[in-house]
């Protein structure tokens, strides 16, 4: 597990201007980010390659800052091979309410969002966090009402991994999942037992072989969030 200085893989942060000051105490419209942001195919595709993601090549991560409504770049940061740092200049933006920032980065793997990217929603000035898979899948979370900006990682993420674990489990037996195929998909199905408890708001769409595998598991992957997220609810 990474510190929570870390994003997994790149990121790159779009400021979305005095207009959503200080909106993360209001419901936001992910609908309407997803489409500012133009996360369509194609606009996924323009992502990736702003993020340096171009057919084949290595996977070298990249960080940008980017005004929303001018389209001017107002910082770049190279990473590494799965992560980039959050800096203290970046994160003094991340921790000011009134910057209304969307973290969107890559994840190579095409697979769902981490505890770490989630954590970032407990800084003020983070509106939504989005992560773009190398086959074209998009997750985008946001606080919901039952967010604990305090303590979320500790009592809801935590609980969220537990639960959807022994629903997982539960099911190895009597079901033709494969663990690696569970495994895959496991961040995503614990955001989503987390959108369902009400604690974040979730918009994704499953591209590739990410989402063949998903539709074949689609039944008992169901079953997992609803146990997990009804377990959630009762907390």
């Amino acid at each position: 597990m990474r510190a929570p200085g870390y994003l997994g893989c790149a990121a790159l942060v779009v400021t979305l201007g005095g207009a959503e000051a200080g909106a993360q105490e209001r419901p936001l419209d992910l609908a309407g980010l997803v489409a500012r942001l133009d996360l369509t195919e194609k606009g996924a595709k323009r992502w990736l390659e702003q993020l340096g993601v171009r057919g084949d090549s290595a996977a070298t991560e990249r960080l940008l800052a980017v005004s929303a409504s001018s389209g001017a770049s107002l910082l770049t940061r190279e990473g590494g091979d799965s992560s980039v740092r959050i800096d203290p200049e970046l994160d003094t933006l991340l921790l000011r309410p009134e910057t209304g920032i969307v973290l969107v980065h890559n994840h190579p793997a095409n697979v769902g969002l981490s505890s770490n990217d989630l954590r970032q929603l407990t800084k003020p000035g983070v509106l939504a966090v989005v992560a773009i898979g190398h086959e074209g899948s998009v997750f985008v979370a946001a606080a919901g009402p039952r967010f604990d900006r305090e303590f979320f990682h500790e009592r809801q993420y935590e609980g969220a991994r537990a639960e959807v674990l022994k629903k997982l489990r539960a099911e190895w037996p009597s079901s033709s999942l494969p663990v690696a195929v569970s495994d895959a998909h496991f961040s995503h199905l614990v955001t989503q037992a987390l959108s369902r408890a009400g604690i974040v708001r979730y918009w994704f769409t499953l591209r590739g072989a990410g989402r063949e595998s998903y539709e074949k598991a689609r039944v008992v992957f169901t079953r997992v969030i609803f146990g997990a997220a009804g377990r959630l609810k009762n907390r």
